[in-house]
């Protein structure tokens, strides 16, 4: 839950007051949740930027620190996450969860 608040929470910020797009897509075992918004985006730069921020202690809003906590979640979890983003297109995050028999 607390993965899916912040990826939540940056759509939201980071939209502008436009678009975000919250789903879950099942397949076998596994269930994917999407997060999606049409806000301004970022290149790889910014990307890499915003992930090396994260590994440091930086606390500050727009740290990048939000991507870097779902990361870490993610990893202790199992779980697999992926983020991409589009400069003038937007940004989606996903985390996959896999079924535990």
């Amino acid at each position: 839950m607390r993965a899916l608040s912040n990826l939540v929470g940056n759509a939201i910020t980071h939209s502008a007051g436009s678009k975000v797009l919250v789903g879950a897509r099942g397949r076998e075992d596994t269930v994917r949740i999407e997060v999606w918004d049409n806000g301004q985006g970022l290149n790889k730069e910014q990307i890499i930027n915003l992930k090396q921020r994260g590994n440091k202690s930086e606390t500050s809003a727009g740290s990048g620190l939000g991507l870097h906590i779902v990361e870490r979640i993610c990893e202790e979890h199992g779980h697999e996450f992926d983020f991409q983003s589009r400069k003038g297109r937007g940004s989606a995050a996903f985390i996959s969860l896999q079924s535990r028999d």
